[in-house]
């Protein structure tokens, strides 16, 4: 039996958790802003936050329910982001 065809390819284990709660693009957003660094996700975001201003408030409170699940480094997902982008068909710089 064969996996049904995904649109995109699966987030690596490390990315799996910002995926759950941001969906596919803002998770891509947030590793492209984040990603290598540490950031301090607050148990009670603010409306200003570099989180919030980016993904949004309510997402930036999701994530405060799920930050016992993220390592203390944005992850890179290089590979990963580089299969979305070879799928929705964007060139390789």
């Amino acid at each position: 039996m064969t996996a049904p065809n995904r649109p995109f390819p699966k987030p690596t284990a490390q990315v799996e958790p910002y995926f759950e709660v941001l969906g596919l693009n803002d998770t891509l957003r947030f590793i492209e802003a984040f990603g290598g660094t540490e950031i301090y996700i607050a148990k009670t975001p603010r409306t200003r936050s570099s989180v919030a201003a980016l993904v949004g408030f309510d997402k930036a409170n999701a994530l405060t329910r799920i930050s016992h699940r993220l390592q203390l480094r944005v992850p890179l997902a290089k590979k990963w982001r580089t299969l979305i982008n070879l799928r929705a068909g964007q060139r390789l710089r």
